[in-house]
C-alpha cells in the first residue's frame, strides 16, 4: 500500500506539474516549456548600481543558481545598460562553462528593458537567441488605484495577468524572489560602503586593512563590540589605531 501511495502521489504531481508549464507556456505564447526559467532585476540607491537573477527548475527556486553582480560598466543610473551587462556576464558563463540554456528569461521591467534584452540577445547570442524565449514583467497602477501585471512578449504584444492564479502564480513568485534577493543584495553592498567610508576616516587604516577588519569581523557593528585587543592583534596596527576604531 504504501509503494502504490508514493507511486501514484508522484505520478500526481509530475502530472500537475507538466499542465502547470503548459499552461504557462500557453498564456506567454512561448516556444518551449519553461522548465529553466531566470529572472533579472537591476537595483540602484545613489550611485550604487547593482544587479541580481535567480533561477527556477520545475517552477522551484533553485538556490545555488542565484548570482548577485556588481556592474563593471556602468557607473550611472541606467537600467537598460544595466540588463545588458548583466545578461551578457550570465550567458556568457553559461556559454563558457557549457551550462544548460534557460528556456525563458524574465526582465524586471517593460517594453524598453525588454527590447534592449532582445537586441544584446539578437547581438551577441544569435544561437541561443533562437534557443531562449524572453519575456518582460511589470506593474502599471499605484496606491490608488488596483495593481496589475502586465506581460510584455517579444512580438510587441502585452498580456494582462491576474495575479492570483495556478497558472500565473509561479511566474510572479520568481519576479517577487529576484526583487527580494536583489534589494538584499543592494542594502547589503550599502551598508559595507558605508562601514568603509568610515573607517576611511581613521589615518592609518588603508584598503587592506579595512578588508581584513570587514572579513574577520562582519560588520561595523560587530567591530565595535570587539576588545582593543581583539582589533589590535587582527590586523596588526597599534593600541591607539585600535581606540579610534572602536569609537567610531
Amino acid at each position: 500500500k504504501n509503494a502504490k501511495s508514493y507511486y501514484e502521489q508522484n505520478i500526481t504531481d509530475e502530472e500537475q506539474l507538466c499542465r502547470s508549464l503548459e499552461a504557462l507556456k500557453k498564456l506567454l505564447k512561448l516556444k518551449q516549456l519553461p522548465v529553466r526559467m531566470e529572472a533579472f532585476d537591476v537595483s540602484n540607491l545613489g550611485n550604487t548600481i547593482t544587479a541580481s537573477h535567480v533561477s527556477f527548475v520545475n517552477l522551484k527556486p533553485e538556490k545555488k543558481l542565484y548570482r548577485n553582480y556588481k556592474l563593471k560598466t556602468i557607473t550611472t543610473q541606467d537600467d537598460y545598460a544595466s540588463i545588458q551587462e548583466v545578461i551578457k556576464r550570465r550567458l556568457t558563463r553559461i556559454r563558457t562553462d557549457k551550462l544548460p540554456l534557460p528556456h525563458l528569461l524574465v526582465i524586471d521591467g517593460g517594453k524598453g528593458h525588454l527590447s534592449v534584452a532582445k537586441a544584446l540577445l539578437e547581438k551577441e547570442f544569435p544561437q541561443e537567441a533562437e534557443q531562449i524565449d524572453l519575456i518582460g514583467l511589470s506593474k502599471k497602477g499605484d496606491h490608488t488605484k488596483q495593481i496589475t501585471e502586465t506581460v510584455h512578449l517579444m512580438t510587441g504584444e502585452t498580456i494582462e495577468v491576474a495575479k492570483h492564479t495556478a497558472t500565473t502564480r509561479p511566474l510572479l513568485h520568481l519576479r517577487d524572489e529576484v526583487h527580494r534577493f536583489a534589494i538584499s543584495f543592494l542594502r547589503n553592498v550599502v551598508r559595507k560602503q558605508s562601514m568603509l567610508s568610515e573607517l576611511d576616516t581613521i589615518k592609518g587604516i588603508g584598503e587592506k586593512r579595512k578588508v581584513m577588519l570587514l572579513k574577520t569581523f562582519g560588520s561595523l557593528e560587530n567591530i565595535k563590540k570587539q576588545s582593543i585587543e581583539d582589533i589590535r592583534d587582527a590586523i596588526k596596527v597599534t593600541e591607539e589605531i585600535a581606540i579610534a576604531i572602536l569609537e567610531l
